[in-house]
């Protein structure tokens, strides 16, 4: 196959040589928008050390060779045109459908990549004569969470775990290697086991042992016979919208109502920025410049937390589609690298509830006639719950677990959403609400919502638009709106969230121990034994009658605030 460009270039703005070389017509849609890698020669010397270049396909491949010496220019062309011509080679052969001993094969390269990367420096620390700490403990950390990651099937968070270590992306791509997704799962699969023995094979290395590596004899050797490519029935075809990978990502995980309009929102924005909108853009066709540069204007317009917001978003949808790249043909996430540094300024974080606000609040609530201005700041303060969680609360939601009443925080029977899995939790009922009438109040309600109007108190069907909001989001809007009319003003405390720092902080104070909290507010805890750890509703109720809720109720008595901002009978 011939190139029309097959000798370094220059371009203007510097004197270092450029790798230039067109695509083939017949693979420029298939390829645009994928990300090309090669590894090129520090020196101009036989086994030089080796650094790694990559840039976004477009209509040609190019990228500087960093140096304008004549001889190491014509050095690292040779090496990036061979590592080209294979790279081609690949997407002709299309993505790869491995064999066991092929998938074990893959794992070798990667063993001996992680053991060559640090086998002359092994990570050790020693402090006063012993080892006090070693980097071995960051790459234990990772192998678990990675492992975690994998039992739950989360492929691709197991491969971004690993990552710290070595980007396996880069990695595969830098050795010309195009996977199937069976293969590709097989593969990631294999990874946890395989890190772990190139760490033992370091922990050696770093005990001043190189003796005969015995582990890498295991691994067959690659490449082994000519790899299978699959039919081109299999292979993806056509294009792909921002608007369709959205949909495909949308009935797949399934997010709350709330996240399908903010992250449409996301994706407008950005397909405007490109004077596109998603259902015209192409996410194959977008560059690390478009991402970078949508980051700059937002900056530049003095967005905030658009790390966690937009950028987030659009990560995690490039990374779904090359989750699934076989159909979406994404197979490059432009968002990987981009990063932004959007510090708080000084007075601007989020403050908990004081015990004087605490006081206000629950005596004013006991004056309001109104259920959900009556009870869910009490039961907020009972539980730490977000307000959300508390105002989609059903009376079928409201339980007894050996012989504990408490509120079942999870998703409600009309599609009402917690924020993830780890949020579904039983959260005992303080006597004071008990003592006050809570439980007659539920019994009125029925199995119903308890704190919005809901059409049937039968678990009714999800709503056929599946962006709109929740009915329980009205009554917490309203209970926000209160809460700042009786006198908490202060922007920095959160009317539905500063339950959460108030409780946290005031069950620490009287002895309650994290991990009891964790998992009263329904916070993970990462720790290895966090799966061992199940108090019983009896442990939780001990702990939240430490918290005096009448008391400090009795100690403050505001003056009615009067009829409710919205008189709607909920």
């Amino acid at each position: 196959m011939a190139f029309r460009m097959a000798r370094p270039t220059t371009r203007k703005g510097t004197v270092n040589a450029q790798f230039k070389r067109r695509v083939p017509l017949h693979l420029l849609d298939r390829l645009r928008g994928e990300r090309f890698t090669a590894d090129l020669p520090v020196e101009p010397t036989p086994f030089s050390e080796t650094f790694r270049v990559s840039c976004v396909v477009h209509e040609h491949v190019k990228f500087s060779l960093r140096t304008a010496d004549p001889r190491l220019v014509q050095i690292r062309d040779a090496a990036a045109s061979t590592a080209y011509a294979a790279f081609l080679h690949a997407v002709e052969r299309g993505p790869a459908d491995l064999t066991y001993k092929e998938v074990s094969a893959l794992q070798g390269l990667v063993y001996k990549k992680l053991v060559g990367n640090h086998e002359d420096n092994p990570p050790a620390a020693i402090g006063e004569g012993r080892e006090t700490w070693t980097e071995f403990e960051v790459w234990s950390d990772i192998l678990n969470e990675a492992d975690e990651w994998l039992e739950r099937g989360f492929h691709a968070k197991a491969r971004d775990t690993i990552s710290r270590l070595l980007d396996i992306d880069a990695f595969l791509s830098a050795h010309m290697i195009r996977l199937s997704d069976k293969s590709y799962r097989d593969f990631i699969e294999g990874l946890v086991d395989t890190t772990a023995k190139a760490m033992h094979r370091l922990q050696a290395n770093a005990r001043g042992d190189y003796s005969q590596d015995r582990t890498v004899a295991l691994f067959p050797a690659w490449p082994v016979q000519t790899v299978r490519a699959l039919p081109a029935s299999q292979m993806q075809s056509g294009g792909i919208s921002f608007e369709d990978l959205f949909n495909r990502w949308k009935a797949e995980t399934k997010p709350a109502a709330s996240t399908i309009s903010t992250w449409q929102g996301y994706i407008k924005q950005f397909a405007s920025f490109l004077n596109k909108t998603p259902s015209t853009l192409d996410p194959r066709l977008v560059t690390d410049a478009d991402a970078l540069n949508w980051k700059n204007d937002m900056l530049a317009k003095g967005r905030q937390a658009i790390r966690v917001g937009p950028l987030a978003a659009l990560k995690r949808l490039y990374r779904y589609g090359m989750e699934n790249a076989a159909t979406s043909g994404i197979r490059a996430n432009p968002f990987e690298n981009v990063k932004v540094s959007q510090k708080k300024a000084a007075g601007t974080g989020r403050l908990p509830f004081s015990n004087e606000d605490v006081k206000l609040i629950l005596s004013a609530a006991r004056k309001e006639k109104l259920p959900y201005l009556r009870w869910v700041p009490w039961l907020c303060a009972n539980s730490g719950a977000r307000v959300g969680e508390i105002v989609q609360l059903w009376g079928s939601m409201i339980v007894e677990e050996d012989g504990v009443r408490c509120m079942k925080i999870t998703t409600a029977p009309d599609g009402g959403e917690i924020k993830n899995q780890g949020s579904e939790r039983s959260v005992p009922i303080h006597p004071a609400l008990i003592a006050d009438g809570f439980l007659e109040f539920v019994a009125s309600k029925g199995s119903g919502p308890l704190f919005y109007r809901e059409v049937s108190h039968k678990a009714a069907k999800a709503r056929g638009d599946d962006a709109s909001r929740h009915k329980s989001k009205g009554t917490a809007n309203r209970l926000a709106e209160w809460v700042r009319k009786i006198g908490i003003t202060d922007p920095r405390k959160a009317p539905s969230h500063s339950w959460r720092h108030w409780q946290k902080t005031a069950l620490s104070r009287q002895g309650v121990s994290d991990r009891l909290i964790d998992s009263i507010h329904g916070h993970a805890d990462k720790s290895a034994a966090a799966g061992y750890y199940h108090p019983s509703a009896a442990d939780k109720l001990a702990a939240l009658t430490r918290l005096e809720l009448a008391a400090m109720a009795n100690e403050n008595e505001p003056p009615n605030t009067g009829p409710a901002i919205d008189a709607e009978i909920i």
